[in-house]
């Protein structure tokens, strides 16, 4: 069969007109095939540019519609919030306000449903005071006191506005476990506590300033709430004394989000040196290791 084929390939080459015939046919097809091979090439590249730019495009959109969703819910947590003000206090606390204190951060409320996460877990006795240092308009005090917290709240604001807003709703809502201390955290006493809670209340220097006037007044073990910890936890980290005990993000409870990015909270149990610490039994997670 192959030599059947390559004597007719020699008769046929013999004539100038079918060689110039088969090479100009070799030459064309030649050219097809690396025509065919270069579109290819090209066709392929464009396809996978094109495809890129359509998951580019995905992307993006998606981190959009994320946004909008994100600050769509946010909304609604806001204005949720805002009804239970209103049900809880009288008066609408969620606003957001520069506080014209020095070393203080500006006002936020905490939302309802971080405190939830936050306390979750939290068993109060009577026992137990409980100091919100840097209250604000007071809702960490109202959302205790509509969990009916057994012992006593305090709240500490030194921004005259914002203590205004706090006293007048705790006037039409009187507790006789319930007060509010209008004054500078860094001249108060904090032997009386037993829980402290900080939502980012001031800036670095002041918070170091803050956790120094604890060490040198306690004379027992407390517990220390601290939400927005990205800064300052750095001051605790490691100090002689405190132990953290839990650490979580807050952003996001049933769909929606509380907060625009992730917030870290931490719990810290702090045992001063004068103390024994096999004597105290915290009743949330029980007797603290020295």
């Amino acid at each position: 069969m192959g030599g059947s084929l390559f004597l007719f390939l020699s008769v046929l080459l013999e004539s100038k007109t079918a060689k110039t015939l088969f090479f100009s046919t070799a030459t064309i097809l030649l050219f097809l095939c690396i025509f065919a091979v270069v579109c290819d090439f090209r066709i392929s590249n464009i396809i996978s540019q094109y495809t890129m730019k359509i998951r580019e495009t995905l992307i993006e959109w998606k981190h959009k519609v994320k946004y909008i969703y994100a600050r769509y819910t946010y909304s609604i947590v806001f204005i949720i919030d805002g009804i239970y003000d209103i049900w809880l206090c009288g008066s609408w606390l969620s606003r957001k306000r520069i506080v014209n204190v020095k070393g203080a951060t500006s006002y936020e409320p905490t939302r309802y449903w971080a405190l939830n996460i936050i306390f979750k877990d939290a068993k109060f006795t009577e026992n137990d005071s409980f100091v919100d240092i840097g209250c604000g308009e007071g809702r960490v005090i109202a959302w205790l006191i509509n969990k009916h917290f057994p012992g006593q709240i305090t709240g500490i604001e030194k921004d005259p506005d914002v203590a205004a807003i706090a006293k007048k709703w705790m006037e039409h809502r009187p507790n006789e476990n319930v007060r509010l201390i209008e004054g500078d955290a860094m001249e108060q006493f904090y032997n009386d506590y037993t829980i402290m809670y900080i939502f980012r209340p001031f800036n670095e220097e002041f918070f170091e300033r803050l956790i120094l006037r604890i060490e040198e007044q306690l004379t027992h073990p407390i517990r220390f709430y601290y939400l927005t910890d990205f800064y300052c936890r750095k001051y605790l980290t490691g100090r002689q004394g405190w132990k953290m005990i839990n650490r979580q993000y807050i952003w996001r409870t049933y769909g929606l989000y509380i907060f625009p990015v992730p917030q870290f909270y931490s719990v810290w149990i702090y045992t001063p040196n004068n103390s024994d610490p096999n004597s105290y039994t915290d009743p949330t997670i029980g007797t603290i290791e020295s």
